[in-house]
């Protein structure tokens, strides 16, 4: 006759499956928080790089014009008209977030090199990058921007503007899009505890989100929101922090209008 487990056999089973997933999801804990940790890192020193460009040459990356010739006559240049980005419609060829990361690796701020991938030739509608005006560019991450820690994101920049206020934004965003949400609310709300106040309107890291969709039901990223934008009593909520609709957005430079 087979025996039975005893209720003693089954209770150490019971404990070592607790202890297996408690473990599981302490790694898990622990590599999040390594990587809310090295993407604190990297934004400060993608800020501290910007500072000195801007020190040096007196223009932003990515907008430097060609009449400087700062770094020869064979390179992409920007139009030198304070905004890093190509608008809608420009004539002028080349899109200067993806410039940005070139001109900080060619002016000795940063290590790694970033080629464009041809896409500096791409136009840039204020979001996305365009063959056409009709096919999105991809967004190859550490080729043409830097790759972020946390997993499927980018580091990216953007000149935003929103409640009359003129923002030169180092952003994350997910990988293939510029302007996309990247993380949950929790995360969010680490990086911006760490780095900020901790609220997404006010202090220097602004949060948004991605999508204006879904926000009463399934896709929140804080609390009392006006569309896709926080309010002054907005707090993130953690109801659905598997939806990566947080999009964060670093001031590096702002100007009141």
């Amino acid at each position: 006759m087979k025996r039975g487990f005893t209720l003693l056999e089954l209770s150490f089973v019971l404990v070592v499956v607790g202890l297996l997933i408690g473990s599981i999801t302490i790694s898990f804990t622990l590599i999040e928080n390594a990587q809310i940790k090295r993407t604190i890192t990297e934004w400060a020193q993608y800020e501290q790089a910007y500072n000195k460009f801007r020190d040096t040459y007196d223009y932003d990356p990515g907008d430097i014009p060609a009449s400087t010739n700062a770094f020869g006559s064979g390179e992409k240049y920007g139009n030198g008209d304070g905004d890093v980005k190509d608008a809608s419609g420009s004539s002028y060829p080349y899109a200067e977030p993806y410039l940005f990361w070139r001109q900080l690796h060619l002016a000795g701020l940063i290590e790694k090199e970033y080629t464009c991938n041809g896409l500096c030739l791409k136009q840039w509608d204020g979001q996305y990058f365009y063959d056409t005006w009709a096919t999105l560019a991809p967004f190859p991450a550490g080729i043409t921007v830097p790759k972020a820690p946390l997993p499927n994101t980018v580091f990216n920049i953007r000149d935003w503007r929103y409640e009359a206020r003129d923002k030169m934004a180092l952003s994350i965003g997910l990988v293939g899009k510029n302007n996309n949400g990247a993380v949950g609310p929790k995360v969010a709300a680490a990086l911006d505890t760490k780095m900020d106040d901790g609220y997404p309107r006010t202090g220097k890291l602004y949060t948004v989100h991605q999508s204006c969709s879904s926000l009463a039901t399934q896709n929140r990223c804080f609390t009392n929101y006006s569309s896709c934008y926080p309010t002054s009593t907005s707090e993130y909520d953690f109801t659905y922090d598997d939806h990566h609709n947080c999009y964060m957005q670093y001031i590096l430079d702002e100007t009141f209008q």
